[in-house]
């Protein structure tokens, strides 16, 4: 998490938000800073950045809406992994949407528990500790689900996965 620069988590935020235009050059980006962070998430990351490269911002589009929004094979939704259903997942997105009010943070439309908006809260949080418990306890743990979610398959947004929870907890998960 120390080694993570907030700029970096601000580029997984626009990666896992839905695709623009810009996704190739935000690609470019984070792995030019990926290096630094862990060079073990600069291999699964050139899989995805190559499908990028290869492919129409339609069919990224079409592979985005169907890994993460339309009957969904991986939810992007930290509050879906830590408690399912369960009644606790809108405590949890209450307390979320508190801490973003309190902080002048804005949602943009988005559920408080969508990893694009939680990374890109921790990417502007003043609060070192209050970042490294939102990482910790909420991101790192919905980012092995999904990477045990995607190993199956070939699926692009499985590498920008695997490789984003390399970088934020520096262990090696393996899709197997």
């Amino acid at each position: 998490m120390e080694n993570c620069p907030a700029g970096l988590y601000a580029l997984f935020a626009d990666l896992m938000d839905y695709p623009t235009p810009a996704l190739k050059e935000k690609a470019g980006e984070c792995a030019s800073a990926l290096p630094a962070v862990n060079g073990k998430a600069l291999g699964p990351f050139s899989r995805f950045r190559d499908f990028l490269e290869g492919a129409e911002l339609s069919l990224v589009e079409e592979l985005y809406t169907r890994t993460f929004d339309l009957q969904p094979v991986c939810p992007p939704y930290a509050g879906q992994y830590l408690f399912g259903q369960d009644m606790r997942r809108g405590m949890f997105m209450a307390k979320l949407r508190k801490l973003y009010r309190e902080r002048n943070f804005p949602e943009n439309g988005e559920l408080p528990d969508h990893l694009g908006v939680m990374l890109r809260f921790v990417s502007k949080s003043p609060s070192i500790e209050e970042a490294r418990e939102i990482v910790e306890f909420c991101l790192v743990p919905s980012f092995q689900k999904m990477v045990s979610k995607l190993a199956e398959g070939e699926n692009p947004y499985g590498f920008l996965v695997n490789a984003i929870l390399l970088a934020l907890n520096g262990k090696e998960e393996k899709a197997a």
